[in-house]
């Protein structure tokens, strides 16, 4: 074997582990009804679905994409680099931590555009993907994955 070879090789293995990973913990998460996920655990999809694009972005820049594919791809490259697509109630979704009295910390997901009277008690907020630019790029994943695993 050559090093390249067994670059190779080690390069997918990881990728296959960690790809498998990744949909065993989405699939969770959608068998578990995806529009009532926590948004706790709805940051830590974006966060893996994030890593997974990382890993998988020079896969998906060598693919012949469909209109709506190319637009979650190039969405997820500029959030990437923290910029943010417009209009934002329609590709992104609010994560905020906000402080309350009965349980201490409580975690809420907002539409962008919603108007949230309660900005005296929020400790933190993040934009994040929502939902369907999410669904969206899993899909392209499987898609990709099963074009990498072909003989």
């Amino acid at each position: 074997m050559t090093t390249k070879t067994v670059k190779t090789e080690i390069k997918t293995t990881k990728l296959s582990s960690e790809f498998l990973k990744y949909t065993k913990n989405f699939s969770k998460s959608i068998n578990s009804n995806f529009n009532t996920i926590s948004p706790l655990d709805y940051l830590y999809i974006v966060m893996d679905t994030m890593h997974m694009f990382r890993l998988l972005e020079l896969e998906i820049d060598g693919k012949i994409l469909s209109e709506s594919e190319r637009k979650t791809v190039e969405l997820l490259k500029k959030y990437k680099k923290w910029e943010y697509v417009k209009p934002f109630s329609e590709n992104y979704v609010v994560f905020s931590t906000l402080r309350c009295e009965k349980f201490g910390i409580e975690y809420k997901l907002l539409i962008p555009d919603e108007k949230n009277t309660d900005f005296d008690n929020q400790i933190y907020s993040a934009i994040l993907p929502n939902k369907k630019i999410i669904t969206a790029i899993y899909k392209l994943f499987i898609k990709i994955a099963c074009n990498f695993c072909k003989p």
